[in-house]
């Protein structure tokens, strides 16, 4: 396999996976999206946590949560 074919395979590979997570996770995650937003909305707190990538992970989505949707900062 050529490293042109085996990036276009990952790429479709990853496409696939995102248009089946479309199909099986969107309304859950949609559900999820809502209750984050209603809890945040009534002053509540969310924990979000990992372990190595995943602890930067966390890192930046909560930094989002702070900076991007502080209504004094700056619009998203």
């Amino acid at each position: 396999m050529t490293d042109d074919e085996f990036i276009r395979s990952s790429l479709e590979a990853s496409a696939a996976v995102k248009q089946a997570m479309i199909s099986a996770c969107g309304a859950p995650l949609q559900t999820a999206a809502d209750l984050i937003s209603a809890a945040m909305l009534r002053g509540n707190s969310l924990l979000i946590c990992g372990n190595g990538g995943s602890a930067a992970d966390s890192q930046h989505i909560a930094t989002e949560f702070v900076v991007r949707l502080s209504a004094e900062n700056r619009q998203g």
